[in-house]
């Protein structure tokens, strides 16, 4: 696996003919995954040819059954002559179509994707025609996730049946995306321009964190949920979004990670609450093992608090004699509460994003 090759004067001609953006792309290994992150980061320059010839990748493998026979295939090759000898001038997307449709009919692989492109040509520009001139739009129209880099290296994963509004290029003093559907975010981090992602009802804020939006027309509910950082969420019916301060504790609910908020439709409300299974926030190497041996409870709930990112809360006067002896590795949050509160005598529930346990201590 060569990664020490140079892809700076890569086009997206030229990326489509690399075997490791096409396994990238395809998902086929994903030990490629953090390097092209961290190449896109560190050449944001070159995210327009690289989410070019994903667009071009990802539109062939949604469309495996529409293979061109060889009459087909020059056929294209007919039209990609005529289009580059025309004396006009297309659009940009327009001239790359024609470039990488003929590189596409002269290697093997993917030599479909000229053919599907034919075929859509014409409504690709009736939705060009369609968008406005600042925002593009994606359709996952796929039963696959769809990934996809914007203009300042974040990475969007769209789930079926979802569609994504987004500008070519952000302006200077922020940055606004539309989802219907649902999408996970993982925003690279800009303090002069927060990130804003406009979901039918609810609107999330963020200057740099990974959280996912569930925004479907039929459901009754609206989702966002936090795996990093810190977003506000708030809802555009009650808020004047232009008139809201910096300050994001001004800006409806405050998410941190674990957490998420779900505005119910049916009566306008919204509200935060824990994931239903909170996952673990420390890297590997410090998680602790969860084995307890004369443990005090006090130091149990002290270790769930920084492993899970939650409040619990709890009488310490009354439970500062009990002690626990378990092994609690590979159990969830909730079934961790469980046992503890059963070795304790104790019992305990979730109220939006606390964990309150209830007890009468240990004394005998």
């Amino acid at each position: 696996m060569d990664r020490m090759k140079d892809y700076q004067d890569f086009s997206a001609a030229d990326f489509l003919q690399d075997r490791e953006f096409l396994a990238w792309v395809k998902g086929t290994d994903p030990s490629l995954e953090r390097f092209w992150m961290d190449w896109l980061e560190r050449n944001p320059h070159k995210v327009e040819e690289v989410d070019e010839a994903r667009r071009m990748i990802l539109a062939v493998l949604s469309e495996p059954e529409r293979f061109p026979s060889d009459y087909q295939k020059s056929m294209m090759w007919n039209r990609v002559q005529r289009g580059v000898m025309q004396d006009e001038k297309p659009s940009i997307w327009q001239n790359n179509f024609f470039r990488i449709a003929a590189l596409l009919l002269l290697t093997g692989g993917l030599s479909y994707a000229a053919y599907y492109y034919t075929l859509d040509v014409a409504l690709a520009e009736t939705e060009t025609a369609v968008a406005s001139e600042e925002y593009s739009e994606r359709i996952n129209n796929s039963p696959h996730p769809l990934k996809m880099i914007l203009s300042d290296g974040s990475s969007i994963v769209l789930q079926p049946n979802s569609s994504l509004r987004y500008p070519q290029s952000f302006a200077e003093d922020g940055r606004e995306v539309y989802l219907q559907g649902e999408a996970l975010f993982d925003i690279t981090k800009d303090a002069r321009r927060p990130f804003m992602v406009y979901a039918n009802e609810l609107v999330t804020k963020v200057l740099g964190t990974s959280f996912s939006v569930r925004a479907y027309k039929d459901e009754p509910n609206v989702i966002v949920e936090v795996r990093s950082g810190q977003v506000s969420v708030f809802s555009k019916q009650t808020h004047d979004i232009e008139s809201q301060a910096d300050d994001p504790r001004r800006e409806g609910l405050v998410l941190s990670p674990n957490q998420q908020a779900v505005y119910s439709r049916e009566d306008a409300r919204l509200v935060k609450s824990l994931f239903e299974n909170p996952s673990l926030l420390i890297e590997e190497e410090e998680q602790q093992s969860f084995e307890f041996v004369d443990a005090r409870v006090k130091d149990v709930f002290a270790a769930l608090e920084s492993a899970y990112g939650v409040d619990i809360l709890y009488d310490e006067e009354i439970m500062d004699n009990c002690y626990l002896n378990a092994s609690l590795t590979d159990e969830s949050l909730q079934v961790k509460l469980g046992l503890i509160c059963r070795a304790v005598n104790a019992s305990y529930e979730i109220m939006d994003t606390h964990i309150i346990v209830y007890g009468k201590g240990c004394n005998d």
